[in-house]
C-alpha cells in the first residue's frame, strides 16, 4: 500500500513539474498566455502597471514590441500611454518614436530587449513554479492526512 501511494505522490510531482514549465510554446495561444504570464514581471521591472501591459498585447503588440516602448518610455521620461500614442502615429515605428523623444538606438537594442524579457520569463517561471509547488504541498498534506487517522 505504501509503495502504491509513493507512486501516485511521485507521479503529482511530475504533473506539477510539467505544468509549470509550459514556456515553449508556439500556438498562438501559448503566446497569449505567454505574454500574459509576462505582462506582470515586465510592468514590475519598468515601474508601470501591469494593466498597461496587458492592453497592449490585448491589441495586438508583440512582447518585443511592447518591450521596446517600456524601454523607450523608462529613457525619455514619458508616460507610457504618450510614447504608445506616438509609435502609433509612426506607423508603429519604433525608430522614429526615438527619435522624436530622443532616445537612443542602444537604450531599446535587441539585445537589452532580450535581456528584459528572459528576466520576466525567469520570474514569471518561479512565480508559477512556487504557486504549483504551494499547491502541490497542500494536495499532497490532503493526501497524506488520511494516512495519519
Amino acid at each position: 500500500m505504501v509503495h502504491r501511494n509513493r507512486s501516485a505522490l511521485i507521479a503529482l510531482f511530475f504533473v506539477v513539474l510539467l505544468g509549470t514549465t509550459g514556456f515553449a510554446r508556439t500556438s498562438e495561444a501559448g503566446l497569449t498566455e505567454l505574454g500574459t504570464a509576462l505582462a506582470g514581471p515586465l510592468a514590475e521591472h519598468f515601474g508601470v502597471p501591469a494593466s498597461s501591459v496587458t492592453s497592449l498585447l490585448d491589441s495586438g503588440l508583440s512582447v518585443d514590441s511592447i518591450t521596446q516602448l517600456l524601454f523607450v518610455s523608462k529613457s525619455s521620461g514619458s508616460d507610457l500611454n504618450a510614447v504608445t500614442k506616438l509609435y502609433k502615429e509612426t506607423g508603429n515605428d519604433i525608430t522614429d518614436t526615438a527619435n522624436k523623444l530622443e532616445v537612443k538606438a542602444s537604450e531599446y537594442s535587441p539585445e537589452r530587449v532580450t535581456d528584459a524579457i528572459n528576466e520576466a520569463k525567469a520570474k514569471a517561471q518561479a512565480d508559477a513554479t512556487e504557486k504549483a509547488a504551494q499547491g502541490a504541498g497542500d494536495a499532497i498534506g490532503s493526501a497524506l492526512g488520511g494516512f495519519t487517522r
